[in-house]
């Protein structure tokens, strides 16, 4: 074999090994580029589930409400002690109450109407006033 022949051989071998390096590099890039894709993919899929879950659970509340006097209920009775104030001579009476309130409605119970007054009107309402 001739020093033409040995030189031709390198470079085609040196050619070679750098195009499979270039094709690897390219491929891996290429599967990196698709693992990302599918895991973006999946976190849509998880929060459009995510989603949907929510939308039917306010809808199934919704139905549920339709017939509830509960969330009413308690508006009206969060506001008597309001328009109690506004009458002559009950502002002192609602003070009164509140204070007594205050002294004695032990933390189980305040937490207890807390509780059930979120339910009736509905935790997320509550929620995302809390949230302003």
């Amino acid at each position: 074999m001739g020093l033409t022949a040995l030189a031709g051989t390198v470079v085609s071998g040196l050619v070679k090994a750098g195009l499979d390096w270039v094709k690897g590099k390219t491929d891996r890039a290429r599967l990196k580029e698709k693992r990302k894709t599918k895991i973006e993919a999946a976190k849509n899929k998880r929060i459009q589930s995510k989603i949907k879950h929510n939308q039917d659970w306010d809808m199934e509340m919704a139905e549920g409400s339709k017939s509830s006097w509960k969330d009413e209920y308690w508006t009206i009775v969060l506001s008597v002690p309001v328009v109690l104030c506004f009458i002559p001579g009950m502002a002192g009476h609602v003070e009164e109450g509140f204070a007594a309130l205050g002294r004695s409605v032990p933390e189980w119970y305040q937490v207890s109407l807390g509780a059930v007054i979120a339910a009736a009107v509905g935790v997320k309402k509550i929620v995302k006033y809390f949230k302003r």
